[in-house]
């Protein structure tokens, strides 16, 4: 067998973190067998592939433990940094007298950013070991100098990090991305939800709900975005996913059979939240989910309820093509703002030129909705909502939602509050002061304002919609839950 340079640095990496892992799955010089995805499925016979992967579920099911190599950490950095400093931010007693506290406090020195920059924590095919082992133990570093934890662990940090209480993880490192606009902890966190609900749901999740925590997830060959998630579902949504690596069954078959599926269950409009027009594979249906990427971030139908208990009525015409479905224009946008992309949030078109400052571009988007606002107020006497104006604008800004996935409440309007005292026309006065309090808007405010733009109404409303929308549109009432207006 010819050994090549990336199969050795895997093989090294694997015989690193049998022989020296601190939190060990086997006894010390016990006769162990491996399996490592990348060596022991030959890429090159697509039949063996077909095979292997789906019997990987089982694979990480019965084994009695995995191993998550995250990658090596920069030259002359010590591992235990990032790890440590996570630990502080989370609030967990897990530091290290050996390591100057001025290290885990300065944001340039602890490491964080390389990493969260490991492409491990992006992978899609992780998402399948780190939801069905019984126990991952992640490892960092190299053979001489590197540091293991369980995924477990990892992923308590993340959710205690991201609690209004522990606000500096977001500010230094959360929101400043290496990879682009979906951080890499909300994967880790990803993944500990579906751990989770897989104890309670041993029989397999929800496809859909699926989709939606692994989407932004990144994958060689686009198939494998669903193909990774085989072995998490429920048997009968198994059934509609035929792993099948041939030319002929191409990305774009393979998305489009999967929404045909999700059309003829009760999934449908969950399903569609994740569809639009921006799409990366050509010719691809547009009420097809590109599951290549993420053009924004979902917003979950089921906290809106916009449609009611009415059901949708869908059909898919004869050459597969179209979705056909009964619905009724409630509204027209008759003014659109600018636009901010997804994934690294920038807002384009505004009359100061392109802002990449994600404060200020909250601040931006701020004014715009003030102005749309007190237009409204001038035209029919009154403002598009309940509420002073911080409300109405905090509610926009965030889809009236709430960290962690709920309604707003009267509470995060507060927070809204707090981050206008920090950019009083639009200039930052104490960007360190007072961030608890902004974290949770900021934070909010962001997911739901990439890949979106803010438009009034005819009717005398003010909301977010795709940013593929234009002026004269209608919102169909079947498809309000991605126009909250």
């Amino acid at each position: 067998m010819m050994i090549a340079g990336n199969l050795m640095k895997a093989l090294t990496a694997i015989f690193a973190a049998v022989e020296s892992s601190r939190n060990p799955l086997w006894a010390k010089g016990e006769d162990i067998l491996l399996w490592a995805d990348g060596i022991c499925i030959n890429q090159d016979d697509l039949e063996e592939k077909n095979a292997q992967v789906s019997l990987m579920a089982k694979i990480y099911q019965r084994a009695k433990g995995t191993i998550g190599y995250i990658g090596t950490r920069p030259l002359g950095q010590d591992p235990h940094l990032p790890f440590l400093a996570l630990a502080r931010f989370s609030g967990a007693n897990l530091e290290d007298d050996s390591i100057p506290t001025d290290k885990l406090n300065d944001g340039n020195s602890n490491g964080l950013g390389d990493f969260w920059a490991n492409k491990w924590f992006m992978r899609s095919w992780v998402t399948q070991e780190a939801a069905l082992s019984r126990e991952i133990i992640c490892f960092y570093g190299n053979d001489v100098d590197h540091i293991t934890f369980s995924l477990d662990l990892l992923g308590s940090l993340i959710q205690s990090a991201q609690t209004p209480g522990r606000v500096r993880l977001e500010v230094r490192h959360f929101n400043e991305n290496p990879t682009g606009g979906h951080h890499p902890g909300v994967q880790v966190y990803s993944w500990c939800q579906l751990r989770s609900s897989l104890r309670r749901e041993p029989e397999g999740i929800n496809m859909v709900k699926v989709l939606n925590l692994v989407h932004p997830a990144d994958a060689t060959d686009k198939r494998d975005k669903v193909y990774s998630i085989l072995g998490l579902l429920r048997r009968e949504d198994r059934k509609a996913i035929r792993v099948d690596y041939s030319s002929h069954n191409t990305v774009e078959q393979v998305y489009t059979d999967l929404a045909k599926y999700c059309i003829g269950t009760s999934d449908c409009m969950r399903m569609l939240e994740h569809a639009g027009t921006t799409r990366q594979i050509p010719n691809m249906p547009s009420w097809v989910p590109d599951c290549s990427y993420q053009p924004r971030y979902p917003l979950d139908s089921r906290l809106y309820r916009c449609a009611g208990n009415t059901t949708i009525n869908v059909r898919i015409s004869p050459d597969g093509r179209k979705l056909h479905l009964n619905a009724l224009t409630f509204d027209k946008i008759i003014v659109l703002g600018p636009r901010v992309t997804y994934p690294d949030a920038v807002l384009t078109d505004s009359t100061a030129g392109d802002i990449s400052d994600p404060g200020l571009i909250l601040v931006g988007l701020g004014e715009i909705v003030y102005q749309m606002c007190n237009h409204i107020h001038r035209r029919f006497g009154r403002y598009p909502g309940q509420g002073n104006l911080s409300d109405i604008i905090s509610r926009t800004l965030t889809a009236d939602r709430g960290l962690g996935d709920r309604r707003a409440t009267p509470e995060d309007v507060q927070f809204y509050e707090a981050f206008t005292s920090q950019y009083p026309r639009g200039q930052p006065t104490a960007p360190n002061q007072d961030l608890q309090r902004c974290y949770p808007f900021r934070v909010v405010a962001l997911h739901c304002q990439r890949g979106r733009r803010i438009c009034s109404t005819r009717a005398g409303l003010v909301g977010i919609v795709p940013d593929d929308a234009r002026v004269g549109i209608g919102s169909p009432y079947s498809q309000a839950a991605t126009c909250h207006l």
